[in-house]
C-alpha cells in the first residue's frame, strides 16, 4: 500500500511542480489573460460548481461510521461549496 501512495504523492509533486507552466499561468503572469478565458474557464468549471457538494456529501453519508473524521469532512465541505455555482453565474454576466 505504501509504494501506491508514493507513487500517488510523487505524480501530484510532479503536476505541482508543471503547473506554473501551464499554458493559462503563463498567459496571467504575462498580463495576456482576458476576460474571454476567465468566462471560458468559469464556463468549464460550472459543472464541478454544481454538482461537486452533491458528489461531497454523498460520499461522506456513505462513508458510514468507520470513517466519522473523513464523513464529517465531507459533509462540511458540500455545505462550504454549496453556493459556489452561483458565484460563476454570477462572473458570467
Amino acid at each position: 500500500m505504501s509504494n501506491v501512495l508514493e507513487r500517488l504523492q510523487e505524480s501530484v509533486n510532479t503536476q505541482v511542480a508543471l503547473f506554473p507552466k501551464t499554458k493559462t499561468c503563463q498567459a496571467i503572469d504575462s498580463g495576456r489573460f482576458t476576460v474571454g478565458d476567465y468566462h471560458r474557464y468559469l464556463l468549464m468549471i460550472f459543472q464541478q460548481t454544481y454538482q461537486g457538494p452533491s458528489t461531497f456529501a454523498l460520499a461522506g453519508a456513505n462513508l458510514g461510521v468507520h470513517r466519522p473524521e473523513l464523513r464529517d469532512y465531507l459533509i462540511r465541505h458540500a455545505e462550504e461549496e454549496r453556493n459556489h455555482w452561483e458565484w460563476v453565474i454570477s462572473d458570467l454576466r
